[in-house]
């Protein structure tokens, strides 16, 4: 069988571009300090991530969600805040009323 020099170079060719290809990606990576650079470079972990993204935020504002309404039972001005203090039942020490 003969093999001609038109096909050892378009193999060589195709082989040069897949590395130079790959090189180019890798570089990318490097350079962002990213695994993923672009969605469709991984698309399952493309979207983990965009779904873990939305969690952190999500998890951040909790707090001051739960400090502002923390701050409107308190306040000294609000009817609930009143309404607890007044019906805070009073515990005897004496024993009377036990069953």
């Amino acid at each position: 069988m003969k093999v001609s020099t038109n096909l050892f170079f378009d193999r060589a060719s195709n082989q040069l571009g897949t590395v130079q290809s790959s090189l180019s990606k890798t570089q990318e990576q490097l350079s962002t300090g990213k695994q993923i650079t672009k969605p469709s470079d991984e698309p399952d972990k493309a979207s983990l991530v965009t779904r873990l993204e939305s969690e952190l935020a999500r998890q951040k504002k909790l707090p001051r969600h739960a400090g502002f309404g923390g701050n409107q039972i308190e306040q000294p001005g609000n009817g609930l805040a009143q309404r607890q203090r007044c019906h805070v039942p009073h515990q005897r020490t004496d024993g009377a009323g036990q069953q």
